[in-house]
């Protein structure tokens, strides 16, 4: 998808803690829903709407957002790309670049209500000449 660019806009931000954090294991729920609406094309833009949702089990927390994709780029890549996100083929950069933003921001949500990431976090490449830390990250 080359000349095209991609920016990804928030236009609702919903974060909730439901309960407190029990000692069982939680889980993470991810929904990407792309596109969750009527997508427009104006000029050498496309607007493409999507709805992310991040529940967890047990229901501890719910995170949804709701936004835009906009598509920059010639007049002829975006119709070839409106074309095929109406044939349920979305571009790979796209997906990639949607998941990638919206994933940031719910982790950013989700630790200022206190809870563990959705992910895992990576650890660094141990070096065999230092101990093990003991530290564990909150």
């Amino acid at each position: 998808m080359s000349q095209v660019n991609i920016k990804v806009k928030l236009n609702y931000i919903h974060a909730e803690k439901l309960a407190e954090l029990s000692p069982r294991q939680v889980q993470f729920q991810i929904q990407l829903t792309l596109p969750s609406g009527e997508i427009k094309t104006v000029q050498n833009k496309i607007l493409i709407p999507y709805v992310f949702n991040l529940s967890s089990n047990p229901p501890i927390a719910n995170v949804i957002l709701k936004g835009e994709v906009n598509v920059i780029g010639e007049k002829e890549k975006i119709k070839n790309i409106k074309e095929g996100i109406k044939n349920k083929k979305i571009p790979r950069e796209i997906l990639q670049v949607v998941t990638q933003y919206t994933m940031l921001e719910a982790m950013i949500l989700i630790k200022e209500l206190g809870m563990p990431p959705p992910v895992p976090i990576p650890l660094p490449p141990s070096d065999k000449k230092q101990p093990p830390s003991t530290i564990t990250p909150i």
